[in-house]
């Protein structure tokens, strides 16, 4: 359940998202305008991803919990004071920190090259451009 809520909040907040970019015009003075529209594969896929990590991640600790025995956890007590010891089923955790770091950090470098190109001079003044359309298969070529 939780996999399929953050799914459909990830899918909610991409349409969003989509419809935004959409609109957004970051030069006003050019007319460029490139539609991201996705299809029902988008979307299978983003619901296969998402049942799919909830059943694979969700496997491990049932697992677990069906493999040990009450009786003898009861009975052993407190777990020893030594400190815990890393184990298997953390390597999904730490794996996704390092995945949550890597994408963070891509993102603000993409942000920061966004913002730095809105505002860079390209050797030409926008005021005087002209758009030009042309279809070169008249031309023979």
């Amino acid at each position: 359940m939780v996999s399929l809520i953050g799914g459909a909040a990830g899918l909610l907040g991409g349409m969003a998202l989509l419809r935004w970019l959409n609109a957004w015009q970051p030069v006003p003075n050019f007319p460029v305008h490139l539609p991201v529209n996705p299809d029902a594969t988008t979307y299978g896929v983003a619901l296969l991803l998402a049942l799919s990590s909830g059943f694979l991640l969700g496997m491990v600790p049932v697992r677990q919990v069906l493999r040990a025995n009450p009786w003898l956890i009861i009975k052993s007590g407190a777990v020893e004071a030594g400190g815990r010891r890393f184990a298997i089923r953390d390597l999904p955790l730490v794996v996704q920190v390092a995945v949550c770091a890597m994408l963070v950090t891509a993102s603000l470098v993409a942000v920061r090259g966004l913002i730095r190109s809105l505002y860079s001079s390209y050797g030409f003044m926008s005021q005087n451009a002209l758009l030009v359309e042309t279809d070169l298969n008249m031309g023979g070529v």
